[in-house]
């Protein structure tokens, strides 16, 4: 089931959500939205039970029977056999726990996810922090608090760096208590 939050203050009783595939716009140069709803009042949610094939897709709010354009919403449907790591927040405070929502398919007991910066070589830069994950898919908190810093995190299987499972996209983190660390400005130095 996806829910759809909406708002359209200039309410008509024919506008409406259509959901199409991500590179389709309205009115439909593709063909017709895979799926649409009249919305019932000027706000609050409305839900799909639309059975999509993992791929990108975009919802549309639609006005009066037609097709101007309100508002929109990319989303995403998943292979639940993929792979994925994902920070639950593109941002991190210095408060804030730092975690990941994971799916983890063919889930062996070692696991892990590990944090690097923006451009480290898992294989050659050691994590920033790291945690062995438990399960096939969940959110996975670690204990480590994070410097200040952009970040990737990957999900890489059998306790080693060589099979990466996942990479997520990048996030940054405000820093948190004090840490120590050091970094070279490459991995590889040519000799002089």
């Amino acid at each position: 089931t996806m829910t759809f939050t909406f708002e359209s203050p200039m309410f008509s009783s024919t506008d409406w959500i259509g959901i199409y595939k991500e590179d389709t716009i309205p009115p439909g140069d593709g063909g017709p939205s895979i799926d649409y709803q009249y919305i019932p009042s000027d706000s609050g949610s409305i839900e799909f039970t639309t059975v999509l094939t993992p791929g990108n897709y975009v919802a549309y709010l639609l006005c009066c029977d037609g097709y101007r354009v309100l508002a929109n919403i990319s989303f995403t449907i998943e292979d639940p056999n993929t792979a994925f790591v994902r920070p639950v927040k593109k941002a991190f405070g210095p408060t804030d726990e730092i975690a990941f929502d994971f799916n983890n398919p063919e889930y062996e007991n070692t696991d892990w996810i590990g944090v690097y910066y923006v451009g480290d070589d898992p294989n050659t830069t050691p994590a920033i922090a790291w945690k062995y994950v438990t399960s096939t898919k969940g959110t996975l908190v670690l204990d480590d608090v994070l410097p200040a810093g952009t970040f990737e995190a990957y999900l890489f299987c059998c306790d080693v760096t060589e099979i990466v499972l996942a990479k997520s996209e990048v996030f940054t983190s405000a820093g948190g208590a004090a840490s120590s660390y050091i970094r070279t400005s490459a991995s590889v130095y040519p000799e002089t």
